[in-house]
């Protein structure tokens, strides 16, 4: 079986990743899993985990020159992003729609426990998400 070539890649949490393949169709892969391996024991650090990026050509996802996951095994153990997911990622991630849209204060009044910074590095993610969600929307 072909696996089809990863298009774009995101963190989700901190050891599941959502790929979208070139064929549109969207997967979580969890990499608790492989964390006790000795190759994959760097992406307990959270920060190296989100620095997650798509291999030239979609072959793979990578970290560093060390830490790869290949299209073949991404698309075979992941699991397909159902609209529960989807749901769910844009609850988590309302603050930040907020922001986005200039409503600051709404968010401030409502949220006041989640920092700048968490937001800013939800933003890309959000984009993404939003994006799936309104792509599968299109008539």
């Amino acid at each position: 079986m072909q696996a089809p070539k990863i298009h774009s890649v995101v963190t989700i949490d901190n050891a599941t990743l959502l790929v979208e393949f070139d064929n549109k169709q969207r997967k979580k892969y969890d990499i608790t899993g492989l964390l006790d391996m000795e190759m994959f024991a760097p992406l307990k650090n959270t920060a190296l985990f989100k620095a997650v990026q798509v291999e030239k050509g979609g072959y793979a996802v990578y970290w560093n020159s060390e830490i790869d996951i290949s299209e073949y095994e991404l698309w075979r153990n992941g699991q397909v992003v159902s609209w529960a997911d989807k749901g769910a990622a844009l609850i988590i991630f309302w603050p930040t729609i907020c922001r986005s849209f200039g409503l600051l204060m709404i968010r401030t009044r409502l949220c006041p426990c989640i920092e700048y910074s968490v937001l800013n590095t939800c933003l890309g993610i959000l984009n993404r998400v939003l994006s799936i969600v309104l792509c599968e929307h299109r008539v």
